[in-house]
């Protein structure tokens, strides 16, 4: 009865306390250069006390769109104004889809 228990993000801890593969194209591609270099190396391309790196999707009216790989805990203002080169002319961020 009730709603079912929420999962945990894998850095936190896998299902049931246990390792939990997190299988997706992302995870997959990064596992090279993990097993390579090693998960401390890995964990220090975060930024603000998230760790590993990101893959964004910047699309609509920004001056740059595109797929971008960022260190996780970057900051949106970074994406949309540095990477995106801000909003086209005439044109105003309005909306944003995290996910």
């Amino acid at each position: 009865p009730g709603a079912p228990a929420a999962l945990p993000n894998p850095e936190e801890g896998g299902l049931g306390g246990q390792p939990t593969l997190v299988q997706n194209v992302e995870t997959l591609a990064s596992l090279p250069a993990i097993v390579a270099q090693g998960a401390e190396w890995y964990r220090a391309l975060g930024k603000n006390g998230a760790g590993g790196a990101k893959v964004v999707s910047l699309g609509g009216d920004v001056k740059r769109p595109g797929n971008y790989e960022v260190p996780r805990g970057t900051p949106l203002r970074h994406l949309i104004e540095e990477l995106g080169e801000g909003p086209l002319q005439g044109k105003s961020i309005l909306a944003l889809h995290l996910g």
